[in-house]
Order: structure tokens, then C-alpha cells, then sequence
């Protein structure tokens, strides 16, 4: 079962095995299952030696395939999002000017995640648009945030405290809202300043690793990395 976008914006159920060129964004997406998935590392798409099937659910059929993260890939993304924590805590400023164009850049591609985010975990589309739109809503949110210095005052002194970037963030994405969960995993602790490696789970990868693909040339290399 699909839900459709009709032409007044409109969506309605129907059973029918629908061609996938006909909906929004279709065209781009069979394009993209046509090439491999890879992991972002360190500003760059990279491949793995060996890959695993992620399956269509509606008929259990091979949709793509995706890289299996090795330890020294995964080795890799840690080692980079450690050097590139070194200057991404330092302006909060340019943090939300690059985090502003991912923005931008997701807005764009809207029915294309929506859509593989269909095929890959099977909600129908009405719905893969819906978390879709919430997590870009969630990362705008991000950008609202603010890190408060608590004030404590005594009898002779006064007391701030500041609070700071921890470093490195390790976020892990559940199957069920990959594309929502996923993108305040990511973009959450790297507004405050920390950087990101990113694990999607193994049956939801590739709208992660797209979304990841999308923004890869406007964040510094290593800030965000997300693996398979």
C-alpha cells in the first residue's frame, strides 16, 4: 500500500504497483539505487571491501546495497571527527551558517528521502514525507538552542559556570524514524559544537548515508561522519 500525492496536494491510498518514475522525486531516486552507498569519512564518500543487502520490505526484494563499516573504517571516522573537533568548537557562528546550508540543501531533496525512506522501511509515503519535513523542522530547532551559563552567588563570591563541548558524539538511529531520530543524532550535538560519527541501523541505512552525501561538501571534513 502507497499513499499518493495527487496534483491538489492531496493524498489518497490505493494498492496499486505504481511506477516509481511517476512520483515526486522518483526519477533521482532510481538513479541513486543504480550506484553504491557510502560511508561519509572525513569530508569524503568511501567504499568497503564487502557490503550487505537492504531489502525492500513490501516484497522482501534486494533494493541496494550498503558498505559494512570495518573497524579501521570505523577507526577512520572516529580519528577525523577527533582533529576536526579542534576548530568546530570554536565558532558558534560559523557552526549555524554551515548547519543553515544543510538546511537548504535537505529542503531541496525532500520527496527524494521521503520516497527512499519508503523503500527501505516500507511506511507509506504520506508518512515518510511527514518525518521527513519533522526532521528538518528538528534541526532548524537546533539551531534556536543556546548553551545557558548558570550563575550561583553567595555572601563573597560569585560562581559561573560555563559549559563546553564534550568532543566526540557517537549517535545510533533506530529503524523506525530513521530519517527524524537520525538527523537530531546529527545535527544536535554539532550545533553545540561537538562532532558526529553516525550509525543508521542495518536495515535503514541508505537514507542516512544519502542525506549524509547530500551535505558532504558544505560541512569541514570529519565533522560529520556516518558509517553503515
Amino acid at each position: 500500500i502507497f499513499y499518493t500525492r495527487s496534483k491538489t496536494g492531496e493524498f489518497a491510498m490505493t494498492k496499486k504497483n505504481l511506477d516509481i518514475k511517476n512520483i515526486p522525486g522518483g526519477k533521482d531516486i532510481l538513479n541513486i539505487l543504480e550506484k553504491p552507498f557510502l560511508h561519509l569519512i572525513n569530508g569524503k564518500l568511501v567504499d568497503s571491501v564487502e557490503h550487505f543487502d537492504v531489502l525492500n520490505p513490501a516484497d522482501n526484494k534486494v533494493l541496494a546495497k550498503a558498505p559494512i563499516a570495518s573497524g579501521s573504517r570505523v577507526e577512520e571516522a572516529v580519528s577525523a571527527a577527533k582533529l576536526a573537533f579542534k576548530s568546530w568548537r570554536l565558532d558558534a557562528g560559523y557552526r549555524k551558517s554551515c548547519i543553515r546550508l544543510c538546511v537548504d540543501r535537505l529542503t531541496a531533496h525532500i520527496d527524494q528521502i521521503a520516497l527512499l525512506l519508503t523503500l527501505e522501511q516500507g511506511k507509506p509515503l504520506v508518512q515518510a514525507l511527514g518525518e521527513t519535513k519533522s526532521a528538518i523542522m528538528k534541526i532548524n530547532n537546533c539551531l534556536e538552542e543556546h548553551v545557558p551559563v548558570d550563575t550561583f552567588e553567595t555572601k563573597d563570591k560569585i560562581t559561573h559556570v560555563f559549559r563546553h563541548p564534550m568532543g566526540v558524539v557517537a549517535g545510533i538511529a533506530p529503524w523506525n524514524f530513521p530519517v527524524s531520530i537520525g538527523a537530531a543524532k546529527m545535527f544536535r550535538p554539532l550545533v553545540l559544537g561537538n562532532t558526529v560519527v553516525m550509525k543508521p541501523a542495518s536495515v535503514t541505512p541508505l537514507s542516512s548515508l544519502y542525506m549524509a552525501e547530500l551535505i558532504s561538501d558544505i560541512l569541514p571534513p570529519g565533522v560529520l561522519n556516518v558509517i553503515a
